[in-house]
């Protein structure tokens, strides 16, 4: 076919050179593996893009388009250039940002989900698995593997609960649930515990992980250790944190936490000492920390630093952290956590007409304290408020009161002394 092409042309270096590229490009087309070319080249089937593992053996899912359906199922099998492979992986990342998606069905074939799989799948609330898969198994909507809790849908909302049966949770299980306000822990767990909604590990010497739902100052169980990699990340309402002073704070530990303000660190309560990972803070701008150890006695990793460097890095003295609740009318209007030797602000007794209002007296005896408004009414005003069914009442009284009048005058005054023209 070459030489007929070069027969029928004039004679040209740059046809014979255009021609002599398509037979290498063709040649090595030929001699590629099947499977290189259909990872090039992977189909698409239902929105889901699927590829050939370089092994040749099985088919992957490699990611989505525009066109994928709210509820996913993923087949069994697939055809990649004219033949069939079973689908025996779910690629890291695959579902990556698929924000739309709400459900996922995982068939029997597949043995290796990726434990970013379904990262970013914000409306995803329920995984379900063949009953015929080895690997994997959903309960209630959550997915499996063996014994570990490996990955919660991130659409789920309210309080999350482990069974008894877990004995391991992967470290992305949480990750992107900003609608997880609490992780309860059955209490015949032998791996883990849940204080205040966090679970640690049953002996509380590791924090595992606070839910991203989780709002306002916590306080770490005093008999921590380790603090997880990635334990806080996300937890964008966490205001504040009290961390024991033998604790050591892994990288990234509280990583996108918004809206940290303060992080204080207890004194040691053993011979160990605090280590701080120099980017434990990472992405958490303008917060403080404060320590009551000695300089000496902390450890911060090379280079430590929080958030962009507007942060401050402090020492607590004495080492008592108190936190303080300012309540009125029943509700609450601020929260202040801080050392003892700290200035804080007292938040404004909101306004109540024909009163004046100021917080009780108080002293600072204990770690927690509430403190209520007092309202006294002013001296001689009332409250300002118009009884408006009493003036109606009165209004109402004296229309029927003239009504009444007119209507004798009309039938001839009282006993019908004078009859009106």
């Amino acid at each position: 076919m070459a030489g007929c092409y070069f027969y029928q042309h004039p004679p040209s270096s740059r046809v014979t050179v255009a021609a002599g590229a398509t037979a290498l490009i063709l040649a090595a087309l030929i001699v590629l593996p099947a499977s290189d070319v259909s990872e090039a080249a992977g189909p698409v089937q239902d929105g889901i893009e699927y590829s050939v593992d370089s092994s040749g053996k099985y088919a992957l899912v490699k990611g989505w388009t525009s066109e994928i359906p709210r509820d996913v199922k993923i087949p069994a099998s697939v055809k990649v250039g004219g033949r069939e492979y079973e689908v025996r992986k779910i690629a890291d990342w695959a579902f990556d940002g698929c924000a739309d998606i709400a459900s996922v069905a995982i068939p029997a074939t597949v043995s290796s989900v990726g434990p970013n799989a379904f990262s970013g799948c914000a409306s995803l609330t329920g995984i379900s698995v063949d009953r015929g898969n080895g690997s994997y198994r959903s309960e209630d909507g959550v997915l499996y593997g063996g014994n570990t809790l490996w990955r919660c849908p991130e659409g789920r909302a309210g309080e999350f609960h482990v069974g008894a049966g877990v004995d391991n949770i992967s470290d992305t299980a949480f990750n992107g649930c900003s609608g997880i306000t609490g992780i309860s822990v059955d209490e015949d767990s032998a791996a883990f515990r849940s204080v205040d909604g966090i679970v640690y590990l049953r002996d509380l010497t590791r924090l595992l992980r606070c839910p991203e739902g989780k709002t306002g100052n916590v306080s770490v169980a005093a008999e921590t250790e380790s603090i997880n990699n990635t334990a806080f990340r996300g937890c964008r309402s966490v205001v504040s944190v009290v961390i024991p002073g033998n604790a050591v704070v892994h990288s990234r530990s509280f990583e996108g936490c918004s809206s940290l303000s303060a992080v204080f660190i207890s004194r040691g309560v053993s011979s160990g000492v605090t280590y701080v990972d120099k980017d434990a803070f990472a992405g958490c701008d303008g917060i403080r920390v404060l320590s009551n150890n000695s300089a000496s006695a902390l450890g911060f990793g090379p280079g430590f630093y929080v958030g962009n460097g507007t942060s401050s890095l402090a020492e607590a003295d004495p080492a008592r952290v108190h936190r303080i609740s300012f309540v009125a009318d029943g509700e609450s209007v601020g929260e202040y956590l801080f050392c003892e030797n700290e200035e804080f602000h007292t938040p404004a007794v909101p306004y109540r007409k024909g009163c004046d209002g100021s917080w009780e007296e108080f002293a600072l005896g204990g770690s927690d304290l509430t403190v209520s408004a007092l309202y006294r009414e002013v001296p001689g005003e009332s409250d300002g408020a118009v009884n408006y069914a009493v003036v109606a009442a009165a209004a109402l009284t004296a229309v029927v009161a003239a009504a009444a009048l007119w209507l004798r005058r009309r039938r001839g005054g009282y006993g019908g002394a004078r009859e009106w023209d």
